[in-house]
């Protein structure tokens, strides 16, 4: 079995309210949060029943809309077919 593994970071500020002012966390203070996006199962893409013309600008589309009602404020979702070719998608603004 293959598990295909992908960082990604992101840089935020936070501020903890439910710890005292004295603590330095209770202040605006930023972070390079790290997320781990781990996948075990390999697809065919022509057997998604939702996409099937996979193109790579319909596949950019599809993963839009399985992660729009998720995350908020999502701008824009960019898939790559190779290191010099790939699709944005921005919604449809």
């Amino acid at each position: 079995m293959f598990e295909l593994t992908r960082k990604y970071e992101f840089h935020a500020a936070r501020k903890l309210t439910s710890l005292p002012e004295s603590h330095p966390c209770s202040k605006m203070h930023g972070h390079t949060f790290s997320v781990i996006v781990k996948i075990s199962n390999h697809t065919y893409l022509n057997d998604i029943d939702t996409l099937s013309n996979p193109t790579t600008e319909h596949i950019v589309v599809w993963i839009w809309d399985k992660l729009l009602p998720d995350l908020n404020g999502l701008t824009e979702v960019t898939v790559s077919e190779s290191n010099d070719s790939s699709c944005t998608y921005k919604g449809n603004n």
